[in-house]
Parts: structure tokens; sequence; C-alpha cells
């Protein structure tokens, strides 16, 4: 017969959870106006950062998932990953809504392009491992 988890243990499980939910309503519904309307770039271009984010993150998903499987580290291969993954994470988020002032339309999608990309990554690898642990 399983043991049923203490509630703390499931409050801490649904909190990791509820950090890529955040980050997905933060990304989907800021991102396209915050670089449309506030930036100044051309909506088609904020959508092709966010799509070729998107695919990156389709992509890079089930290899950071399998490297958190294969994992042996200090800290255990999940929380490793996720420690590793929090500091980045915040820097790509801020960095995303603070491109440099003077930037072309080039320059602007592509600075939201790395930044976009280095957030779902990093997110990846707070997501994938927090997922498993409580799978």
């Amino acid at each position: 017969m399983h043991e049923r988890a203490p509630f703390h243990i499931k409050a801490l499980h649904g909190f990791t959870g509820s950090v890529g939910n955040l980050v997905f309503v933060v990304f989907e519904l800021f991102v396209l106006f915050f670089y449309q309307r506030v930036v100044g770039l051309d909506g088609c271009l904020v959508g092709l950062a966010i799509f070729i984010s998107l695919a990156v993150d389709a992509l890079t998903d089930p290899v950071i998932g399998e490297w958190s499987d294969r994992l042996r580290a200090k800290f255990g291969r999940r929380h490793t990953m996720m420690f590793g993954a929090v500091i980045p994470m915040g820097l790509f988020f801020f960095l995303q809504f603070t491109p440099p002032a003077g930037l072309s339309q080039q320059g602007l999608f592509l600075w939201l392009l790395v930044m976009s990309v280095g957030a779902r990554v990093m997110l990846t690898f707070f997501d994938a491992p927090a997922a498993a642990a409580t799978g």
C-alpha cells in the first residue's frame, strides 16, 4: 500500500508546476504586446521569434529530460538541474524585457529570439526535472 504524501510535500510539488504556468502566462500574454507596442518591433517578427523559441523548446525538452534521468551529481539528478536553472532563467527573463535602446528591427528580433530561447531552455532545465521528481 502507498503512503500518502504530507500536505507540505504536495504544496511544494504544486509550486514547481505553477512556475511553468506563470512563465507561460507572462510570456504568451505580454511579450507580443510589449515588443510590438512598447518596443516597436514588427508583430510578424515577434510572432516568428516566439515560434522559433517554441520549436527549439520542443526539441530541447526530451534532450534535457533524458539528461536529467542520467545525471549523477552531489545534490541529486533532479535538484542539481533545478538549482542551476533558477538564476540563468531569471536573467534571461529580465534581459528579455530590457532590450538595449537603439536596436534596429533585426537587432530587436535577434535580442528577443536569443532571450526567448534562453528563457525557455532554462525553464526546461527547471521544469523537466521537477515534473520527473513528482512523477
